[in-house]
Order: structure tokens, then C-alpha cells, then sequence
């Protein structure tokens, strides 16, 4: 055998490469505002928290090579990638935290490569150096490092896409619900009781810990024995509230294929009531019912355990109003899981009349918790907000139900984030992160350790690198697992003390609002969303009547030559396929309730869909054509000729999803053509946003054809009748979709995508 020769400087490369090792960690932060902020905290937070990281591993590893003949500086140390739990890098941008959101358990995850070192395991000294580069506020945002842990390399674990659940607090000042000051008074009471029965029995086990086994030693937390009965069911009722916007626990794959058909009651962890009679209502029964309607049953995904059946909801009326588009029910992040919505337990802080009467008062907080896969932006402080005006009685009992079903838009009740000028406790914080759970980390871990929970008997690896961790070695179990941060109980507690404040006196004219304006306001949502049920069922109840009426009701004779050759594509089944991305957003062709139809409805029945066609007036020189140009050129003629007439001779309306404008344009105000047309028949479109982005004419226009009743259009909850109504809208950022109809319905929408600008279209005559 031959001898193959490796280069010197192959040699030495390798020697410098084994001299190096990769190294993962993570760190627990907190944070919060005085003030509001127009900033992020969460990203605020990361920010200064990396910034005194790189300055400690500067300090550590040093800034220059250890080769002094070497004139060019490098750094001993390269940091790979981090990840933060709530700052969205991996995940849709509609999941980000919101700006004012403060936290207890946030988590950062850094993976890192400088050379091997023998020495002791820096953990102390990153902790001690990073927390001293970290001291001061930044602006009016305070960042905490509460602890640091080593992390296994392979597989490393990135903080954003690999947490499991996140778990938000809201804290609610009890005074907020009904009776909730007679309450506030009698747990006030049961407390100083309860922490009578704390002292005599620790001074039977002969101990002096105060604390609480969570940490929380604020002399406030309950042990939830009572001496009597509260005077009010008002908490009883919220819990159950809350529990109404919990996603189910269905049975798993295996148990679902075996039944088959059989129809069994999804199962809830938290329904415990025994007065919940919604047991016909569920969404497992309806998938069994029916297993191809898979949009309103959406299992979690990424996730394990008993976690991984539960099942998604649409919250998109809990959304951040101002993500438009991005809160639409077709954009699969508003498809969320709610692990559990509970109180989690009731705590004193000092009442914000205390320092103006001169005397110590005290109110009481109800914590708030909610436990889900990810959160949309104002999703935690919606629910409550609704809940509360749930349990007052301002809003129906269904609102959940109502509100949660993807095809209802609605206004819900959105609770402060927080309020006051910081001279109590530091302001009057209201919504904040607990912590964060990584279910797969914790199985790799043998399913008994979370991240940062520290147990005596466990054991990890104690030195600079994790790879006698992971290789198993004998010198893991003689190590335990090494106490950085010997003040953590004391700095949750401090933390919780600036978190944990009394509610002002805005928070109570807020109260106010909800019951005198949002409440009624909703109600009249509510209200419509009935009458356009009973309308639709009237509707169907007289449907040839009223198909015959709208065939004699006369419309404008510029529609004459589209619909004739419209009408003329689905007699002859020449209606092309719709392409998959479009039948997405469109659903089955509706079927009518009555067993005797018009001729005009049994002509439309056989086609229905969706195509494009591109007017050649404005085709871009390196776009090709689509096949319905083809195979359809007097209606592609036909329907933008059609267009310029809508512009030129009738009053356009135009809505943003909350006012109708009318308006008669002048010549040089007139609607541009547009580059697109989409085609619709019997196209019942679900709730979504355009795609693409608008350029030069923001503003689709769209008009409804043919012999039809309902099927209006609407626009952010808005509904417009379209039937021969030509409607500009912006379909790229509001929501919009069909309601439902009857009969022959087209509907024709010109836009003009982004490549199709007038700076970038070419005109052709013909």
C-alpha cells in the first residue's frame, strides 16, 4: 500500500482547527418599561444584553491572536447565531411580541466558537461580567440577566422556532369584575388569616423560609385555603370565560382512524364545568361529519406530547387591527393554539391612594395566565379585555364561539397594556412573558428538566465545552450542576415588585369605555352578523321569487356584452380550471336548499372558478400571455373595454373597510386601465388579502353579474352590494371575501401588480 503525504500547512490548519471548540449557552433576561415605549422592549432588551455579551467574551478570550509575530488583529471568538424567544427573525412578522410587553422568562440562545481553555467553567465569570456591562437603564427600559446554562451542541438549540410553548401573565385588578371590590375586601381578609396558618405551621417544622415555592415572596400570594365563601361567583365565572377560548385536546391519529365515523366529544382539559352543554358543538364531530372540510380543523404542528392534538383556532379578530392583511384567517400564523387561559393566583400590592391619604392601603391582582404555542400582537390583552366584558354582561355569553369562527369579522374589547407615569412600583405594567417552555429540549433531557429549572440531584457538564456532555462520559456525574446566580429568588422578586402594581385611575375610565361605547358598538356586529343569517335563510326560503325579480330588474346596457359571453363560456363548459393557489381562498360552489331552481341557476350550476387575463394594452414586452388570452379574446376585449366605460361614465364608490365614498371623477382623475382582470363564476371567496403589492393604482376594482341574491362584498367586516355597484378597494391590504348567495353570480376584478407599473408596461395597439 502506498503512503499519501499531507502538506505542512494542511498539518498546521487542522492543529489550529482541533484548538477550537463550538460552544452553546443560554440566558434568562427580564425586562420592563416606566413608560411606553414606541420600540420594541423584547428587541431593546436582545440588543443590550449581546452588546454586554460581546464585550465579557472580548474580556474572556481577549481581541488578538496569541501569535504575536502576527500583525493583523483578529478575535479569538466567533459568535455563529443567536436566538431570542420573542423577537421574530424565523417566524412571520405577525408574531412578533408587542412593543410594550414586559418579561420575567424571556431567553436568549448563543452558539459560539473560541479556542479550548482548561481552565474552570466561565459560567460565573460571563454571568458576573455580562450583568456589570449590563448596569444602567437604557432610556426607560430596565434589562435583568437572571441566569445562564450551558446548552448541548448537536442538536443546538435555537431559542425563536424551537420553544414549544410560551406563557404570558396578565395582571388584572380584581376591582375590575363584578362585585370585584366586596371580593378584593374578603380575600384581603382570608390572606391575613392564611399567613397566620403559614406562620404556626412553619414554626412547627421548626423553619424561617418565607418564600414562596415559586419564588414569589411579595407576602401576598395565596395558599388557597379558605375560612368562608367568597360573597361573589364573579371569579368562578371568568374562569370558565376564559376556558371558552381554549383549543381542544382532540384524540390522536391512531385513535381517529380506528373510530372512524363515530362521533365522540374533543377533549378539554380544562372543561370541567358541569354545566357545559355544548357538547353537540364540537369540531370533531363536525370533522367526522364531514372529514374534507379540513378549514375549520387545523391540528399543531412542531409540537409533542399531548401538545400536538390540540387543535388551531383561527384569532384574527384578536390581532393587532393594524396588521391588516396579515391578520387575515387564510394566513396560517393567525391559526393559533391556546394550551390554557386560568387564573393563576391572586396577590396584594399597595393601593396607588395609599401615598395620597397617608395611610397603607392595599388592592388585590388576579394573575392572569395563558399558555399557547405563540401569540399574536394584542392576542392576550383582547381575550381579556372580551372576557371581562363577558362577565359583566355587556357581551353575549357565545362571543368566544362567535368571534373565533374564520368567516366573522368582529371587533373585540382590547384590555390596557399598561398605564400610569412609573411612581408606583414603575407604572402600572399590566401584560408581561413568564416563561418559555422546550418541550423537545426537556425530552432530550429525559423529560424531567426543564431549560433553567435546577434541581440538587442533576447533573450537566461543568466545563467551557459541552462535548463530555454529549459523548456520555463518567465526568458528567461527578459534576453538579453549577449555581451561578446565588440572588435569583431574590431578583424574581424584584422584578415582580416593579411589575406587580396597582391599577390608575385611567384603567378605570377605560372600564367605562368598554361598558358605555366598545360593548354596544360590538353588539350591533353581533346584531348583523344575525340578521345576515336570517336574512340568508329567508332568502332561501323564497329563492325562485326572488331570482325571478332579479332577472327583471334592469341594469346598465354597457354589462350586456360581458355577461352574454360569460354566460356563453359556462353553457358551452368551456370554464377553465382555477389555478391551486387561487382555490385556496375559494370555497365548493354552493348548493342550493330548493328542490325547484331557475333555469338560470341550473345553467350556472356546472362551472365554477376563477382565471386571469392580461389586457394587451398594457402587457409587459417580457411577460407571456396567460391561455385564457387565447382562448377568450372578445371577452378579454369585452371586459376592459368595460372598465374604461365604468371610469368614464358612472359615479365610482370607493370604501377602506369603514366609510363609502362616492364620486364622480374628472377626465384626469380617472381610474388608469388595469393590467389585470380576474374572472369569476360561482366563486365564493374565503377572507383574505390580494397578493402581490399595488403599484401606481393601489385600488382594485371590482363588480358582481347575473341573476343572484346576497353575495355581497366585504371588506373588513363591511358589507357592499356589488350586483352591477362597480366597488374600489384595496385588496392588497384589507381583508375581503364573499358572503354567501344564490343563483348565477360572476364578478370581474381589474388590479395591476407591482411588475405591471406604468413606468414598466408597454403600450400595443389592437
Amino acid at each position: 500500500s502506498s503512503c499519501t503525504s499531507i502538506p505542512i500547512d494542511q498539518l498546521q490548519e487542522r492543529e489550529e482547527n482541533a484548538s477550537v471548540t463550538r460552544n452553546s449557552i443560554a440566558f434568562k433576561i427580564a425586562y420592563f418599561s416606566s413608560r411606553q415605549t414606541e420600540v420594541s422592549l423584547a428587541e431593546v432588551a436582545g440588543k443590550c444584553f449581546m452588546d454586554a455579551f460581546r464585550k465579557t467574551l472580548e474580556d474572556y478570550y481577549g481581541t488578538k491572536s496569541n501569535n504575536q509575530e502576527d500583525n493583523n488583529e483578529k478575535k479569538q471568538f466567533n459568535i455563529i447565531t443567536t436566538s431570542q424567544v420573542s423577537v421574530t427573525k424565523q417566524r412571520h412578522k405577525s408574531l412578533s411580541q408587542e412593543k410594550n410587553c414586559a418579561a420575567l422568562g424571556d431567553i436568549i440562545t448563543i452558539h459560539y466558537s473560541a479556542p479550548r481553555r482548561s481552565t474552570e467553567s466561565p459560567l460565573k465569570f460571563f454571568f458576573e461580567t455580562t450583568k456589570k456591562y449590563m448596569k444602567g437603564n437604557i432610556g426607560n427600559v430596565q434589562v435583568i440577566l437572571l441566569d445562564v446554562t450551558w446548552l448541548p451542541t448537536k442538536p443546538f438549540l435555537h431559542a425563536e422556532p424551537d420553544c414549544t410553548q410560551r406563557v404570558y401573565h396578565y395582571l388584572l385588578p380584581l376591582k375590575w369584575l363584578p362585585d370585584g371590590k366586596l371580593i378584593e375586601s374578603w380575600w384581603l381578609n382570608e390572606e391575613k388569616d392564611a399567613q397566620l396558618l403559614q406562620i404556626q405551621e412553619k414554626e412547627k417544622r421548626n423553619t424561617t423560609d418565607t418564600e414562596n415555592v415559586n419564588g414569589v415572596g411579595l407576602g401576598g400570594i395565596h395558599t388557597g385555603r379558605f375560612t368562608s365563601k367568597p360573597p361573589s361567583t364573579s371569579l368562578r365565572t371568568l374562569a370558565k370565560i376564559l376556558r371558552g377560548a381554549v383549543s381542544d385536546t382532540l384524540p390522536n391519529r391512531k385513535v381517529r382512524r380506528r373510530d372512524g365515523t363515530k362521533k365522540r366529544k374533543p377533549k378539554n382539559q380544562h372543561a370541567d364545568d358541569d354545566d357545559d352543554d355544548d357538547d353537540d358543538n364540537n369540531e370533531y364531530t363536525a370533522l367526522e361529519e364531514n372529514s374534507n372540510d379540513q378549514s375549520k380543523f387545523k391540528m399543531a404542528s412542531g409540537r409533542y406530547g399531548a401538545l400536538a392534538n390540540k387543535q388551531r383556532k383561527p384569532f384574527h379578530n384578536y390581532a393587532d387591527p393594524s396588521l391588516q392583511g396579515d391578520a387575515s384567517p387564510n394566513n396560517e400564523p393567525v391559526w393559533r393554539v391556546l394550551d390554557s387561559a386560568k387564573i393563576a393566583r391572586l396577590c396584594s400590592v399597595p393601593s396607588s391612594s395609599s401615598s395620597s391619604l397617608g395611610k397603607e392601603e392595599e388592592e388585590v391582582i388576579c394573575i392572569l395566565e395563558f399558555r399557547g404555542d405563540s401569540f399574536l400582537p394584542q392576542q392576550v390583552r383582547r381575550i381579556v379585555g372580551t372576557s371581562i366584558a363577558m362577565a359583566h354582561g355587556w357581551l353575549p355569553a357565545n362571543m368566544f364561539d362567535v368571534s373565533l369562527d374564520k368567516d366573522v369579522f368582529l371587533e373585540t374589547v382590547l384590555a390596557p397594556s399598561s398605564f400610569g407615569d412609573g411612581k408606583h412600583g414603575g407604572g402600572s405594567i399590566r401584560l408581561y412573558m413568564e416563561e418559555s417552555r422546550f418541550h423537545f429540549d426537556q425530552l432530550c433531557r429525559g423529560g424531567k428538566k426543564s431549560l433553567f429549572e435546577r434541581h440538587q440531584n442533576d447533573v450537566v457538564n461543568k466545563g467551557d465545552s459541552n462535548e463530555n456532555e454529549q459523548k456520555g462520559g463518567d465526568d458528567n456525574n461527578e459534576k453538579k450542576e453549577e449555581i451561578v446566580n446565588e440572588n435569583y429568588t431574590q431578583d424574581i422578586k424584584w422584578v415582580q415588585s416593579q411589575l406587580y402594581s396597582s391599577s390608575s385611575n385611567e384603567e378605570d375610565v377605560w372600564l367605562e369605555e368598554v361598558r358605555d361605547v366598545i360593548a354596544p358598538r360590538i353588539r350591533k356586529q353581533l346584531a348583523a352578523v344575525s340578521n345576515l343569517h336570517q336574512k340568508q335563510q329567508q332568502q332561501e326560503q323564497n329563492l325562485d321569487q326572488l331570482l325571478l325579480q332579479k332577472q327583471q330588474t334592469h341594469f346598465p346596457d354597457c354589462y350586456n356584452a360581458t355577461l352574454a359571453l360569460l354566460r356563453n363560456i359556462v353553457e358551452t363548459n368551456r370554464w377553465p380550471d382555477t389555478s391551486v393557489a387561487r382555490s385556496k381562498v375559494i370555497r365548493s360552489l354552493p348548493s342550493s336548499s330548493s328542490s325547484t331552481t331557475t333555469e338560470a341557476s341550473k345553467a350556472s350550476s356546472p362551472s365554477s372558478g376563477s382565471f386571469t387575463v392580461v389586457n394587451p394594452k398594457r402587457q409587459v414586452s417580457s411577460y407571456n400571455l396567460p391561455l385564457a388570452n387565447a382562448l377568450f379574446p372578445d371577452l378579454v376585449k369585452a371586459v376592459f373595454e368595460l372598465e374604461e366605460t365604468l371610469s368614464k361614465e358612472h359615479t365610482l364608490k370607493q370604501t377602506d373597510g369603514k366609510t363609502l365614498l362616492e364620486h364622480s371623477k374628472e377626465e384626469e382623475q380617472r381610474r388608469p386601465p388595469s393590467s389585470h382582470c380576474a374572472i369569476n363564476c360561482n366563486a365564493q371567496f374565503t377572507p383574505h388579502v390580494d397578493s402581490g403589492r399595488g403599484s401606481g393604482q393601489s385600488l382594485s376594482m371590482i363588480v358582481g353579474l347575473g341573476d343572484y341574491i346576497g353575495g355581497e362584498l366585504a371588506v373588513e367586516g363591511s358589507m357592499y352590494d356589488i350586483r352591477y355597484e362597480p366597488l374600489e378597494f384595496d385588496g392588497w391590504k384589507l381583508r375581503h371575501w364573499t358572503n354567501m348567495y344564490q343563483g348565477e353570480r360572476f364578478s370581474l376584478v381589474w388590479f395591476t401588480p407591482a411588475e405591471f407599473s406604468v413606468d414598466a408596461a408597454t403600450t400595443q395597439e389592437g
